[in-house]
């Protein structure tokens, strides 16, 4: 088993023993001592898209969610590695029977999707980076109303071409990744969309899904429409073959409506991860999860439990 392949099996080894088995003294043996979590997602039972050190912490927060979730369940979907980092695509299931984060218990089963970003320096743990769909699960459970199109359905990628992934370059699947958030999301040039995404592209993002290179431009034009300064920064990104990890932020004031919230003149940042697949020069899936409900809160616009919890750290 190659080195990569190793820190790939560690990290599916955590979440199998600590969140599917339960098992937080797994925590002590994965996690170094100086263990460090940053969390990209306000909604997070932290509280928070700062940071925080530690295997007791982690513990606290991982057992928070098996509390209000004691059924739930951690499937690993992709994986991507790049030297010390693999970035895990997971989904997770269960039924909200108890109180968590201020929301008494639902009596509901839902899924909730996330990518997570762990460094693996050797045989252990050493930080990770995560953001999981808090919009998503909160409609789910009925605290929040699912927006027009919440439900549409992506569509399914082309299928993995184990060809196409040994021939690409992982710095040119990189530039083409970075291309799209420059010129589309930052710059705003929406016809850049079809040089860059293929026609059967399909694309993840909390609220529904993306087809081809026209739903990108709808899209784009959406979130520029309410933010028209918006900014997206590329903080960090990790490839394997034809795909690649990224980790972000957006930043920006809105100043028309966005995802039917009227412009509040405020400014706000919207954190986030994508897993991309780039196939000779194109774009053909993006699984994006990033902080809806966090950009709400700073909009002043956060539906009721979406509120960290008392003491939480906040950026």
């Amino acid at each position: 088993m190659s080195d990569g392949e190793q820190k790939k099996a560690i990290v599916r080894n955590f979440f199998e023993e600590v969140w599917n088995k339960g098992n937080l003294g797994h925590i002590d043996e994965v996690y170094k001592e100086d263990f460090r979590l940053n969390a990209l997602w306000q909604n997070t039972s932290l509280g928070g898209s700062g940071t925080a050190e530690g295997r007791e912490t982690a513990k606290e927060v991982i057992g928070r969610w098996l509390d209000g979730f004691p059924d739930m369940h951690v499937t690993v979907d992709e994986q991507v590695n790049e030297g010390d980092f693999v970035a895990t695509q997971h989904s997770a299931t269960g039924t909200h029977t108890k109180d968590f984060m201020g929301i008494p218990a639902t009596n509901k089963g839902g899924t909730i999707t996330g990518i997570t970003i762990t460094r693996v320096p050797d045989d252990q743990i050493a930080e990770a980076w995560t953001c999981w769909d808090a919009a998503g699960m909160m409609m789910q459970l009925g605290v929040i109303p699912l927006p027009p199109g919440a439900d549409a359905e992506p569509g399914v990628p082309r299928p993995f071409d184990p060809d196409a992934d040994a021939r690409a370059d992982p710095e040119e699947t990189k530039r083409v990744v970075q291309r799209f958030y420059d010129e589309l999301w930052t710059q705003g040039k929406l016809e850049v969309a079809d040089e860059l995404f293929a026609p059967d592209f399909v694309g993840h993002a909390p609220g529904g899904g993306t087809r081809g290179p026209e739903g990108v431009k709808r899209l784009v034009a959406e979130w520029r429409d309410g933010v028209p300064d918006m900014v997206l920064e590329i903080h960090a990104q990790h490839a394997e073959g034809c795909r690649v990890a990224t980790r972000f932020t957006g930043r920006g004031k809105q100043t028309g409506t966005l995802l039917g919230v009227p412009a509040t003149g405020k400014d706000a940042s919207l954190s986030g991860i994508a897993i991309t697949r780039v196939v000779d020069g194109q774009v053909i899936s993006d699984w994006g999860e990033f902080d809806v409900v966090g950009m709400f809160a700073q909009l002043g616009v956060a539906p009721p439990g979406a509120g960290a919890p008392a003491g939480a750290q906040q950026d």
